[in-house]
């Protein structure tokens, strides 16, 4: 799953901008020293099978890369596409009435962070366990899998058919830092205004009782293969969201 949601990552920025035919992608691993060799041949071949079978569901050739050697295992990469002008949406068009349309909810880093501290951190499985059972914060955290699997394909593809005004993906500087960005990029004097935050079921009880700060709420908290966030003329939302 690792090298899944890794590729899914990297293809995210291609996809912001509705682009879908990408001709190759580059690989860079990120060998742990702190596993034995046993570990390493495990992780490692799992990892890069990931990468490879979620690139060919993506029709996308794997072109090579660099492999280093690294405290924790790590995976990355870089996508590239040549195309025509009509094979991508400009992401500087917002238009004002426009509305905003988030494509994955929020709260991918809290949930993994959660799942983590379940097994390893005893005060915060206590406090956690005062709020919500084992049981739900384990199905947040596979729900969570599930979405940072999912490919932003069939977003990107939707774009140019409802013709969007702007787009970004959502990943490390969370739904605000990326809507910052995107709306300094804007040509026209725009305001994005967000006042509703679809959020992963039942995890922001533990923001709402202190028990995490990642600022969620705010906005601030830092996705992993996140949705797209999508400026759309109103009259082609409910066909987007379809």
């Amino acid at each position: 799953m690792f090298g899944r949601i890794a590729l899914c990552n990297v293809l995210s920025d291609l996809y912001a901008m509705g682009i879908t035919n990408i001709q190759e992608v580059l690989m860079v691993l990120g060998v742990s020293t702190q596993m034995t060799e046993e570990e390493k041949d495990i992780t490692t071949s799992l990892m890069i099978q990931g990468y490879v079978d979620t690139a060919q569901e993506a029709n996308v050739k794997v072109g090579g890369g660099q492999s280093v050697y690294n405290m924790w295992p790590m995976l990355g990469g870089c996508a590239i596409a040549a195309v025509t002008e009509k094979e991508f949406r400009w992401p500087n068009n917002a238009q004002v009435g426009d509305t905003l349309v988030l494509t994955k909810p929020l709260g991918m880093r809290l949930a993994i962070n959660t799942m983590q501290w379940l097994k390893t951190d005893k005060d915060k499985r206590e406090k956690m366990l005062r709020v919500l059972p084992e049981s739900t914060i384990l199905d947040t955290f596979y729900r969570a899998e599930a979405y940072m699997a999912t490919l932003n394909i069939v977003g990107a593809g939707l774009l140019r058919k409802y013709q969007s005004n702007a787009c970004t993906d959502v990943t490390g500087f969370g739904v605000l830092g990326h809507a910052n960005y995107l709306a300094q990029a804007q040509k026209n004097n725009v305001k994005f205004i967000i006042d509703t935050l679809p959020v992963l079921k039942d995890i922001h009880r533990l923001e709402t009782e202190k028990i995490t700060t990642y600022k969620l709420f705010e906005g601030y908290a830092a996705e992993t293969s996140g949705g797209l966030l999508v400026a759309l003329n109103k009259d082609n939302v409910d066909g987007f969201v379809r």
